[in-house]
């Protein structure tokens, strides 16, 4: 529910305040919202893509059962995390925990 939140309120930021006037060589420009809130929003997209991925090709490590995995990159993407170490559900155990990065990674 608070990533829901925070969604919303990043697009209502990104449209409402995303209208502006620009200076150009003394002549004022007014520049529509969504020549700004469209590639803005492509790139947060592309973000939250490229992260999903790279985190779901991490190995992670359920702290109840010990047993490593591999995350789907919606939930890598999705998921609370604090620094390396991520909120999942464990495939072997269906535990709900902080995972840790295992450090067969690096």
């Amino acid at each position: 529910m608070r990533k829901l939140y925070l969604l919303l309120s990043v697009f209502t930021l990104m449209f409402g305040l995303s209208s502006c006037t620009v200076n150009w060589f003394d002549e004022k420009i007014e520049v529509p919202w969504w020549m700004i809130a469209i590639p803005t929003a492509i790139f947060v997209i592309l973000v939250w893509f490229i992260a999903g991925k790279y985190f779901s090709k991490q190995i992670y490590v359920c702290p109840k059962c010990n047993k490593e995995f591999h995350p789907d990159w919606k939930k890598a993407a999705l998921s609370l995390h604090v620094n390396s170490d991520r909120m999942f559900k464990c495939p072997h155990c269906g535990k709900t925990s902080m995972c840790y990065l295992s450090y067969k990674n690096k």
